[in-house]
């Protein structure tokens, strides 16, 4: 009998070996499209105010002319116009690992490299939620409480913003049930006839997760789970260019150390080292804000949560 073997090597053999394979956990990481129905205001830094105001003003044919006599003078109309304040806000979150960790980390994973890849990811799924969690702030509101949405709902969204005289294109952030539960009904519907057209079975073809879904019926559709989600309905929702205002402000550079970098213009990302504890903390910070315009340019859809 060999006198080495795993059962009597305990000092020099661990119990169990890491196989180096790590894979990220289920998450949405989404990042918001870039789609024209969304409006972004590019710079929120500098301005002396936590908050700035986004405009609409109805002008370029939006007040019709008036039949007037041939020397009747005509009297001067006042234009509409409404204000919003997108106010900015602070997100930020932090990792810290001991100098044991860093040292016994057989992975790879505790490294500045890895981190700072996780803040720009980060930052952009938060900003997705934030816009999305504005899905459930309209006033005009299709679906029905703990009822699975429809391809009628989806329909229903879209004639309510043609009503309201919104301009495509359209985006639809919904609730992947909201799709899945849209996809299934246009399946299904009309005897099995409408899922023939073309529109409707490349609805059926995307079944690619949560993201970008393609085009249907004129609406960019994307899908998230950072939609409101209160156990018993989801706010999903389709709107146009106007209803959603946005934007991220970029850090001050002024004062930036050798531990600390600007990511993509907008993220603030640093390594804070705490020498009397050994902990190195990884800590990522972004100002931004969302906010609902033109409450007519967007549709709130209401449906059954999974």
């Amino acid at each position: 009998m060999a006198d080495m073997q795993t059962s009597n090597l305990t000092g020099l053999l661990a119990s169990e070996a890491l196989s180096g394979v790590v894979e990220m956990t289920l998450a949405d990481r989404g990042a918001l499209p870039n789609h024209p129905a969304l409006i972004s205001i590019p710079k929120l830094e500098g301005l002396g105010s936590t908050s700035i105001q986004a405009s609409s003003i109805a002008l370029g044919g939006a007040t019709l002319l008036v039949s007037t006599a041939e020397i009747s003078a005509v009297t001067a109309t006042t234009i509409t116009n409404t204000a919003v304040n997108l106010t900015i806000a602070k997100y930020a979150k932090a990792h810290s690992a001991s100098g044991l960790a860093r040292v016994v980390d057989s992975t790879g994973t505790i490294n500045l490299e890895k981190f700072a890849l996780d803040a720009v990811a980060a930052a952009s799924s938060t900003l997705l939620s934030v816009v999305a969690l504005l899905m459930q702030s309209f006033a005009t509101v299709k679906g029905s409480s703990g009822v699975n949405a429809s391809f009628v709902n989806f329909l229903d969204c879209i004639t309510a913003l043609e009503i309201a005289k919104v301009h495509g294109p359209l985006l639809g952030i919904l609730h992947p049930q909201q799709w899945a539960d849209i996809r299934a009904d246009v399946a299904a519907a009309s005897g099995g006839a409408i899922q023939w057209n073309q529109g409707s079975q490349g609805m059926i073809d995307a079944m690619k997760g949560i993201g970008a879904q393609g085009q249907f019926a004129g609406v960019d559709v994307y899908t998230t789970t950072h939609v409101l989600d209160d156990a018993t309905d989801v706010w999903g929702g389709v709107f146009g260019r106007g209803a959603i205002v946005y934007g991220m402000a970029s850090p001050s550079a002024m004062d930036l150390t050798a531990d600390m970098a600007v990511l993509g213009g907008k993220i603030l990302f640093e390594r804070s080292r705490t020498a009397l504890s050994d902990i190195t903390a990884y800590v990522t910070t972004v100002y931004m804000g969302a906010v609902e315009m033109i409450d007519l340019a967007g549709v709130t859809l209401k449906t059954d949560a999974p």
